[in-house]
Parts: C-alpha cells; structure tokens; sequence
C-alpha cells in the first residue's frame, strides 16, 4: 500500500473514532441522566474540545455528524432541532478552541502549574463559554416549542455548567492521557493505583447510593481528601481519573434519586447541586494538578543544582571528605581515591574506614577527639594515612564547616597532600650539604632564624612575597615581618617539648605597610648546640579572598531569595485579587446595565406631575453611575493595560485634569516650569495618576485649602510633586493606604492609590508619600526618562523636602 492511501486511511480511521468516541459519551451521559438529557450530555463537549486541541480543526465534520444525531434523539427527534443543534455545537468548539490556541502554545503546558489553571478557567471558561453558551442557548429557545424565554436563565445556566465540567474534567483527562509517561509502572505503583481506585470507588458507591438518613451529612465531601492524594501521591493523570469516577458515580446516583444531592428536589434542582459539587471537586483537583508541576519543576531543579555540585566536588584539585553524625565517610572525591589509591566505593562500603586509613587504634582515637573537640573550626592540621600501597602520605586538613554548614554533612574538610613538602623539610634536617638547593626550591616562603628570634636565612620566595633585599632581612627580628608577640608565643609553646611544629595563621607585613594572610608552620632544630628555628610561609590572600567571598556570596543568595518569595506572596496575592475584581466587576456589569435601562424606560413612562417618582428614579440612575464608576476602578486594577509611553507635554495634562476636576474651594497652583516639561509615558495613565492624587489631596482638606504641583528631574528621573496642606496622615494608614480596597472614606472604593502605584510601576518608576512637616502630604510620582538609567543596590532617588516650599508663595 502506498503512503497516499495509508494516509487516506488513517484520515478515515481517525474520523470514525472521534465519531463513535463522541457517540459513546453523549448517550452515555443520557443514558445517566434520560429524564433531564439535554444539559447533561453537553459534558461530552470536553471530550470534543480535547480532540479538536489534538487533532486540529479537521475533525469538526466528525463532530458535526455525532452532534446531528445526538441532538436528533436528545431534542424530540426532530431532524432540523438535530441539525441545529448539531451547527451549535461546531461553532461552541470553533470559538473555544480558538481562545485556547490563544493563551496556550500547546496542551502540554496548560496544566503545568497554577497559573495556567487559572488561566484556563477564566480565560475558556469566562471569555469564550458563557457568550457561546449563551448564544447557542438562545438560539435552541427559538426552535424549541417547549423552551420559553422565561425559562432562558434556568436553561442556559444549566447548560454553561454542564459544558463547564466536561472542560474541566474530559479535557483535561484526554489531554493527559496523549502526555508522554512521567513515572515508569512499576508493581507497587500499580498496587497503589488499585487501592485507591477502589477507594474512590467505595467511597463514591457509599455516598451517592444512600439511603435519605445520610442526606443531612456533607458526606459528599469524603471524596476530597481521595482525590487530592491520589493527585499528590501518584500524579495528574491518576488524579484525573479519580475525579472521573467521582463524576460518574455522582451523577448516576443522583439520577436514581439518592444520595445527598436528591430528596425532596426536582430532577434539575439535584442536577444544578451535583453540577456545583462537580465543579468543587474538577478546580480542587486541577490546582493540585498544578502545584504538583510546579513541586516537581522544583524539584528537577534542585537535583540539576546538586549534580553539578558533585561534579565540581568530586573533581576538586584538593580532597574532600565529609562526615555524618557517626563518622562514616560519605564523601570521598577524586583527589582523595588517587592520593590513597582507595575508591569512594570501597571506603563506603568499608564498615570502618578509619581504621584502614589510620590502622594506629590510639592514634585513630587521638584523632577522632581532637576532630571532636575542634568542632569543625581548624585549618592546616596535619596527619598521616595509610594509602592502600602501604605507603603512608600525610595531608593538611582545613575545616570550616561550623561557618559554613552543609545539611546532611555533621562535618566536612578539605585536604591537601603536603607529604612532598615534609620531606624537603625532613631533607634540609638530614644533609646539610642538599639545604642550599632544596632551599631555593621550596615554593613557599622559608626562614631560619635563632633562639632570639633573629633571622639568619631566607629563601627567594620569602624575598618576592615580601618585596624585600636579603641584606635588609639578615639580623632583624620575626616579629618585624610577621607582627608584635609572634616569636614570644611560639617559644611558650616550645618551652620545656621536644622539637615539634607549630602551626596556624597570621598577618605578615612587608616593607611599603601591606598586609598579607599568611598560613605558617615552624619547627626547631639543633645546630651543634644551639636550637635554631625554620619557618615555612604560605601566602594565603586568595584562600581567604575565596572564603569570604563565599561567605558573602552565601548571605547574598539568601537575601535575595527572601527578596523573591516575599515578592512572589505579594504578586501571587495581587493576582488572586486581581482575578476576583475582575470577576465581580463582570457578574455587576450587566445587572447594573440592565437596571440602567429599566430605569431610563421609567423615566419615559412617569407623568412629568409625578415629582417623587421621577426624583427616586433620578436617584437610583445617579447610585447606578456611581457603581459604574467602582466597577471600571475594579477593572483597572484586576486587568491594567500595558504603557503605550510617547513624549508628552506635562503641562498639558495637568491642565487637563485640574480643568475636568471639581476642585470646590481649593487652591490649585501649578509651577510655571512645568510647562515646557516633556515626559515619556502612557498619556491616558498619567492623568488617571494625577486625577486619582489631585482628587485624594482637595477631599483631604475638605475642600478648602492649597494645592502646589511641581516636578524635576533627578538622575534621569521625572519627579512630579503634590502637596497638600491637611492633616497629617496616621502610621497604621500610611501601611496600608496603597492596599487595594483599603479607603478611609465612607464612599470610597480603595482602589485610587492601589491603581495609581500600579500604573507607576507599570512605567519603571515608583509612588512615594512623605509628610512634609508644617504643610501636609506630599505624593512624589518618579517615572523614568526616555534615556534614564536605572540605578541598582541600596541606592535610592532621594527627595529634597525643601524643593516643594521653594515655589510656594
């Protein structure tokens, strides 16, 4: 067969399953639901939604002949109601799924975290299904001999609602069912999925097969731990198959007439109660859906961050080992398995590594109580291991893991073989005929001095570190390079030993007065008779650089983190806000339109004699524009519009808002500078900030009192100044006065401010309050310049209190 008929084919195959898919699930909800058929069936518009999202546009004839047929016996088997019926249902799948190829690139990230599931909800749901609904509603009432107008409301409700869920649970379970697999299945996954299934399965059975004694109980609410375990534990799509059994079940229980939702309710009254419990359970689930995504996305990050931490770890030029409370070994990087010849797997699997490392018993627990007793806060502590060639290397151990803590690590450190260096200095003891060359190669700094601290010899690194000539360095004292009282400890330390080091860190100082960190470690030695002193030096300024740096690094990453969770609550909170004004403001505005009307008709209908009627019906058109006026405020700050910024003229604008403000007895003055003063931003915005500040300062002086508007530049700023002469604001207001719905006026919707701060951000800048001793509030408006620099850090566009008071007479 060739590719041009196997394509013709696989056309056809996946007509036919749309169809017969589509078939399947309307007469199935039908056969659910026979006494009350034409809403429920809609629920298998999700299933419909889903393959157009799939498949494309192409399946519309598919799902044009299933809806002909479906509508036949669902609306009094009348062919041209099928037909209709049939058009309606393409031109719903039309307009919805354009609107989701709107907002989603793909169906793979629909339910990928929170956000988009609100998205989906209002954006489908609110945007495209209630007018499609509503249309498709309309249009059946005109054909239907049984459908009257005053049933409108009630019929498309349940309508909406029954394609509402089959969005919010078809759609979904189809769309997730073509996701690529997250979790191999394994035998105790599907053991769980079982348990669960059953669960729901038995909690479902129980509930909506009851008898009416149960009906008084909230038992239907059972099921919602169920379902958000399931979700949680074993992931969406076992989540979404939950809530399709739950949907299942429900509705065929309350069809028969029991369970919690039947009783003495008629057959739509249960359907409208089941529709609003499904609809509880579909959005529960939807949003664990999403934070799941959103857990998980975390998650792969932070493993991502961890595997490149072991990769620079494990690959360090130095070793490292880390502990847990027990002293077992449960790092041991590259470094350390070539310098001791022993596998990271070896010393894991090893029931006590110390004791291969260290075989000594005493020494091992000389160790260990020294590593005790130091608590993570060393540096430079030398020991000797037992490599597994039996040779014996000794490393220098520093530790700062008591600053720096690392979680699941009761201490780590870091090594460095120095058995090489040892040697040299072991090598300078036994020959002194080898000193002179062995000397002068030594990479750190080396000095002997005597037992008055005097210095005798030096090697050139000592000479480069400290930018010094040997003739200036031959006579003098340690402490002259290596600070005041250092040659005095070290001899209390040696007082009455043998011979041993002395180790630890301190500042050296060279001759111009520059500081250097300098890690040391002396040790004696006798000269014929006398006791002589050699001292090895290592500049460590870019150790130290490197931990502090570290350090800052650490406390940087976490106030900034701080930074942005705290910015994620606020912006997470303004968009949960934002997204229930937005919906309160819509529910409003068609009942208000309405009522507007109404009114308007009365007025026509009123005898011009019939003053008290006219004068009510006046007031209820005047509260009606007032409520329009909340109502466009909810919708300014639910759903701003971006800046459309371009050069303009702030004296224009200013004059145009004081001219259309009804400023009663107040003084406006406006300084004259203000006029040539162009600024880059968004015109329409830009008064709604000045109407909004203007309108808050006249009410704030009850109308009578003095205004002064200013503005100037600063650090490519625009700085535009409104003072007011009331009465000074109180500290708790101040906190909350740019919180949205927060107004201390009887009449006032709270939201100016809150609008007005978000229009300012929207252009880069910021809205400040300051009281002004003596004169009263002053809102500063900062909007960037069309070249402005935007500064960074602490630093802050500061405000001259005097700058106001310089202008006003």
């Amino acid at each position: 067969m060739d590719a041009g008929n196997k394509a013709i084919l696989k056309e056809i195959g996946i007509h036919c399953s749309v169809f017969l898919g589509y078939l399947a699930i309307s007469w199935g909800m039908m056969f659910l639901t026979p006494e009350n058929s034409f809403p429920p069936f809609c629920m298998a518009f999700g299933f419909s939604l889903a393959t157009v999202i799939l498949l494309g546009l192409k399946v519309l004839p598919a799902l044009w002949i299933g809806g002909g047929i479906v509508g036949y016996f669902a609306f009094q088997q009348s062919i041209f109601i099928g037909s209709l019926y049939s058009l309606l249902l393409v031109f719903e799948l039309a307009i919805i799924s354009f609107a989701y190829k709107l907002k989603f690139k793909n169906y793979r990230e629909t339910f990928s975290n929170v956000t988009n599931v609100f998205r989906y909800l209002f954006w489908l749901l609110g945007v495209a299904l209630i007018p499609s609904s509503m249309i498709a509603v309309a249009a059946m009432t005109l054909v239907m001999e049984n459908w009257t107008w005053e049933g409108f409301p009630l019929i498309w409700l349940h309508w909406w609602a029954a394609e509402l869920l089959g969005l919010l649970i078809f759609t979904p379970f189809i769309l997730t069912w073509f996701l690529p697999s997250q979790e191999r299945m394994t035998l105790l996954r599907a053991v769980h999925a079982i348990i669960v299934y059953t669960a729901v399965f038995l909690t479902c059975y129980f509930i909506f097969s009851s008898e009416v004694a149960l009906r008084s109980y909230p038992l239907a609410f059972l099921i919602l731990p169920l379902l958000g375990w399931t979700t949680l534990k074993l992931g969406r799509f076992d989540g979404l198959c939950a809530l399709l059994l739950t949907a299942i079940l429900s509705t065929w229980g309350t069809q028969l007439g029991v369970g919690p939702f039947s009783g003495n309710l008629s057959g739509l009254e249960s359907l409208f109660i089941l529709q609003i419990y499904l609809f509880v359970m579909a959005l529960t689930t939807l949003i664990l859906i999403g934070l799941q995504q959103e857990s998980n996305t975390a998650l792969e990050m932070s493993k991502e961050s961890e595997e490149r931490l072991k990769v620079v770890l494990q690959n360090m030029p130095v070793m490292m080992q880390a502990f847990d409370a027990e002293d077992n070994i449960i790092v041991w990087n590259r470094e350390c398995e070539r310098v001791t010849g022993y596998s990271a797997d070896f010393i894991k699997r090893s029931e006590d590594p110390l004791a291969t490392l260290y075989p000594d018993p005493e020494k091992r627990k000389a160790l260990l109580e020294n590593f005790h007793f130091i608590e993570g806060d060393y540096r430079g502590i030398d020991e000797e291991l037992f490599c597994s060639n039996k040779t014996k290397r000794t490393i220098s151990w520093s530790n700062i893991s008591k600053e720096m803590p690392i979680e699941g690590w009761a201490g780590w450190a870091i090594g460095v073989d120095i058995t090489e260096r040892l040697q040299a200095v072991d090598g300078f003891r036994r020959s002194e005929n080898r000193l002179s060359s062995i000397w002068d190669s030594i990479k750190e700094a080396a000095i002997i001095f005597d037992g008055e601290g005097r210095i005798s010899d030096l090697n050139p690194r000592f000479k480069e570190l400290f930018d010094c000539e040997e003739r200036e360095v031959i006579g003098t004292k340690v402490d002259h390079y290596l600070g005041e009282g250092v040659f005095e400890n070290f001899l209390s330390e040696v007082h009455g030993l043998p011979p041993h080091d002395f180790q630890g860190e301190i500042i050296g100082q060279r001759a111009d007065g520059k500081e250097i960190p300098l890690e040391f470690s002396f040790g004696s030695f006798l000269n014929g008779d006398q006791l002589n002193f050699m001292g090895i030096l290592r500049d460590v300024t870019l150790r130290k650089n490197l931990e502090q740096l570290a350090i800052q690094n650490h406390q940087l990453v976490r106030e900034q983190l701080e930074q942005v969770q705290a910015e994620l609550v606020e912006k997470t909170r303004f968009a949960a806000l934002g997204q229930i004004s937005m919906n309160v403001a819509h529910e409003l505005r068609n009942p208000l339109g309405a009522v507007k009307s109404a009114t308007y008709y009365l007025k026509g209908k009123v005898p011009q004699d019939q003053e008290k009627w006219r004068e009510f019906l006046q007031l209820i058109d005047d509260e009606i524009d007032v409520a329009a006026i909340y109502i466009e405020s909810l919708l300014d700050f639910s759903n701003p519009p971006d800046p459309k910024k371009e050069v303009i003229y702030f004296g224009r604008a200013i004059r145009e808002v004081v001219e259309n403000i009804d400023a009663m007895n107040t003084e406006i003055q406006i300084d004259p500078a203000v006029e040539e003063v162009e600024i880059f931003a968004d015109y329409q915005q830009l008064k709604t900030i000045l109407q909004h500040l203007i309108s808050n300062a006249i009410q704030a002086q009850d109308g009578e009192g003095k205004i002064f508007i200013s503005t100037r530049m600063e650090r490519g700023y625009h700085l535009i100044e409104i003072q007011d002469y009331g009465l000074r604001i109180q500290p708790d207001i101040v906190q909350q006065m740019f919180e949205p719905l927060f107004s201390t006026k009887p009449k006032g919707a709270g939201l100016g401010l809150s609008i007005s701060r978000q229009f300012s951000q929207a252009h880069g800048g910021t809205l400040e309050y300051q009281h002004v001793e003596g004169k009263g509030a002053c809102f500063t408006i900062k909007i960037p310049g069309k070249d402005a620099v935007v500064f960074q850090g602490n630093e802050e566009l500061s405000m001259s209190d005097n700058r106001i008071s310089d202008y006003i007479h």
